[in-house]
């Protein structure tokens, strides 16, 4: 069973950071200044609208677009952007654990890497220190190694 269901939208960041950093809070309030159609815009925004027709040229709500940014197509857009996108967000289902991974990847590869690191310096001391039968018999009692400890 899931715990979470997580919704992915897809957005252009590249259009979004240069609307927010012309200091507009919001498309709304960018498309209302420079009279654009917001459905439209955001349609771009989300990929639901391909840039470009199918002769290759842009629309002419992303010239005006790009002219009011003041971006190239290629510094708007990747090349799949421009094929715009079938679907536009995602709907997945997780467990806790693998929500924790989604949210910061990094971090918990980190953990792993200190984790493995970590038992490889248990491993060398109790091999180097115990005999053998002793090294199994704190292995199972303390569960290094194994899914479960043992009594």
């Amino acid at each position: 069973m899931k715990d979470y269901r997580v919704k992915i939208t897809i957005r252009n960041e590249r259009i979004l950071s240069a609307i927010e950093n012309m200091g507009f809070p919001s498309v709304a309030k960018f498309c209302e200044e420079n009279i654009l159609d917001y459905t439209r815009t955001s349609e771009v925004i989300r990929g639901s609208l391909k840039p470009i027709n199918e002769k290759g040229k842009l629309n002419s709500l992303v010239e005006n677009l790009l002219e009011i940014l003041d971006l190239e197509v290629k510094d708007a857009f990747t090349e799949r952007q421009l094929r715009g996108f079938k679907t536009t967000s995602y709907e997945v289902k997780l467990k806790e654990d693998e929500l924790k991974q989604l949210v910061n990847p990094v971090k918990n590869q980190e953990l792993k890497y200190i984790e493995n690191e970590v038992q490889e310096k248990i491993s060398e001391v109790l091999s180097i220190r115990l005999t053998p039968r002793k090294e199994k018999i704190v292995r199972m009692r303390f569960g290094i190694g194994m899914q479960t400890d043992h009594t």
